[in-house]
């Protein structure tokens, strides 16, 4: 069973007229897609969320990942770990983040 707020694709004429599930959705427009790098270099500063294709993303305690996992470990690859808690999607989802406002 696919997500319940993809796309619906019914309208398009062809495959190669549809563009794929990741790069038709929107992000807020204060949220990046963060990089591939290590849980270490990850900045104080980030609120990290976790994305799914459905749209829907939660915040992530970068204290508590950084604790279960080693400072070397990549993002690219914890993010493998993420589930979405409303399409139950996993795998296949990323890390996003917003800047805290700093003084």
């Amino acid at each position: 069973m696919g997500c319940p707020l993809e796309i619906p694709y019914s309208s398009f004429k062809s495959d190669n007229e549809r563009p794929s599930p990741v790069d038709a959705l929107k992000l807020p427009a204060d949220m990046y897609m963060l990089p591939d790098m290590a849980l270490s270099e990850v900045h104080d500063w980030f609120i990290l969320y976790g994305f799914c294709k459905c749209g829907y993303f939660r915040g992530v305690d970068i204290q508590k990942t950084r604790k279960k996992f080693s400072a070397s470990s990549r993002t690219s690859e914890l993010a493998r770990f993420l589930h979405c808690k409303r399409c139950g999607r996993k795998g296949d989802n990323r890390f996003t983040f917003k800047q805290m406002l700093r003084d």
